[in-house]
């Protein structure tokens, strides 16, 4: 991953590289699935120890996330493709690329740093920006913030509780509904704000 730090970039080296690579147990010449590219770090060790022989299909919804790989994997060889899908098609991904077997594959599921890391996203409560917190923002249309701002109490109340295992989900898509009826949810700082008040954080 390339971090942003008042225009510096550098290299981001995941965590647990070694102990992925020994429980891959790669040999040169291998073909392997990386399900979840993210920003590449593991993507890069893998197609070193390839070699010329092996090859390397790397999948994410993320298109940003893909190009940054790419310029990565570049230097290394050519013995790769990136394509943009979700994991939970890499049979169709396979099949699509005439692939019927792979010797291993890879899921390191979860945000990235640099998603986390840029406002524009959405993704982090610690960050100012738009409501967006798509992976995939050319395919998806619906924003976090369409939803927080159309759909149900209800329905508003069991995300929270079901993927946040919030405990004042119910509270918290209350005051969602309640502020929302005079103005529009559509930042992060303003999501958390609001969140503070009904949890009582405040």
């Amino acid at each position: 991953m390339k971090r942003r730090r008042a225009g510096v970039f550098r290299l981001h080296k995941p965590v647990l590289l070694n102990t992925v690579l020994s429980h891959l147990n790669l040999k040169p010449g291998d073909v392997v699935l990386d399900a979840t590219v993210g920003n590449g770090g593991t993507s890069e060790a893998i197609l070193n120890l390839l070699g010329p022989k092996g090859f390397l299909i790397g999948i994410d919804q993320d298109e940003e996330a893909l190009e940054r790989v790419r310029s990565r994997l570049e230097r290394i060889g050519s013995n790769f493709i990136l394509k943009r899908s979700n994991f939970r098609y890499l049979d169709q991904v396979l099949s699509e690329l005439n692939f019927n077997r792979v010797h291993a594959v890879l899921f390191d599921v979860g945000l990235s740093s640099e998603q986390l890391e840029d406002p524009a996203r959405g993704f982090s409560f610690q960050l100012d920006g738009p409501l967006d917190m798509r992976m995939d923002r050319e395919h998806v249309r619906k924003t976090a913030a369409d939803l927080l701002n159309r759909l149900r109490r209800e329905e508003l109340a069991s995300i929270f509780h079901q993927f946040g295992q919030e405990r004042h989900a119910r509270r918290i898509a209350e005051a969602i509904v309640r502020v929302r009826g005079r103005t529009p949810i559509r930042t992060t700082a303003e999501l958390k704000n609001l969140i503070e008040h009904a949890a009582g954080m405040r």
